[in-house]
């Protein structure tokens, strides 16, 4: 039998990456030892770019990227379904695991296995956020979350900053988004806070379609790149504050096995 998650091009990186997890999870659980198939034939671009140019591959052993079409059984627990060998078992965010059980600890020993960039990346995000030490990393996502996923609260800036000022000794602050809007309205509501960030008044909102439809793949890889140096700044400040509601929030609780996190919704 072989185990496979079918990456879609509906997915950014955020929901690449807990799918996956959620997948390598499942098969702990239940004692599979086989490899992970992982295709990336329909993946967006940024979930092909993950893979193409910042994991390591070479040193993730229990998986193999794949990029061809392949038969998959959707429904691998239907006890109709004949499911012979070379088939491929689909584990595309399997229901059988979530973040809000016992599964959660699993889930971070898993991540941290999976979770390996190569040698130049490392020194590339070493490089270029070394200088950025934040007391508070806050991250707030626009962009086709609010549009496609209407019904999943992202948190007014308001409720941000509510939340944040139940915090004592907090003196700096680094803002991650995908929209420099964003930065803009903490800046308005708190003129005093000490606020970084990496977005560029070019930045309002993440659509992936513009994404999987940009003429100029670089574009895409440096907004992976850019990203990344976001990801290591979330995982090494000493609070982190945003969403579960987003991939991302429940990447980083992952990166951060838990630690001082803060979630509005």
């Amino acid at each position: 039998m072989n185990y496979i998650t079918t990456l879609t091009p509906g997915s950014g990186i955020g929901s690449v990456v807990i799918g996956i997890v959620r997948a390598l999870t499942h098969m702990k659980k239940n004692n599979i030892s086989e490899i992970l198939y992982v295709n990336i034939r329909e993946a967006s671009s940024t979930g092909n770019i993950l893979f193409t140019c910042f994991l390591n591959l070479e040193k993730i052993k229990f998986i193999n990227v794949i990029n061809e079409p392949v038969k998959v059984i959707l429904n691998s627990e239907n006890k109709h379904q004949v499911i012979t060998p070379g088939d491929y078992c689909e584990l595309w965010y399997t229901n059988t695991v979530t973040v809000d059980n016992n599964d959660l600890q699993l889930m971070y020993d898993v991540f941290e296995s999976f979770w390996i960039l190569k040698d130049d990346v490392y020194d590339y995000l070493n490089i270029h956020t070394q200088m950025y030490t934040p007391d508070l990393c806050i991250n707030i996502r626009r962009g086709d979350k609010i549009t496609l996923e209407p019904h999943e609260k992202q948190g007014t800036i308001e409720e941000y900053v509510e939340k944040i000022e139940e915090l004592e000794n907090i003196q700096t602050f680094f803002h991650t988004s995908d929209d420099y809007s964003t930065f803009l309205e903490f800046k308005t509501a708190r003129p005093e806070w000490n606020i970084q960030t990496f977005c560029t008044p070019k930045d309002t909102g993440y659509f992936l379609k513009d994404l999987n439809e940009c003429p100029t793949p670089q574009d895409n890889v440096n907004h992976v790149r850019k990203f990344l140096k976001e990801l290591e700044i979330m995982k090494k400040s000493e609070w982190f504050v945003g969403t579960r509601t987003t991939n991302v929030g429940l990447m980083v609780r992952l990166m951060r096995r838990g630690g001082n996190i803060i979630f509005i919704f």
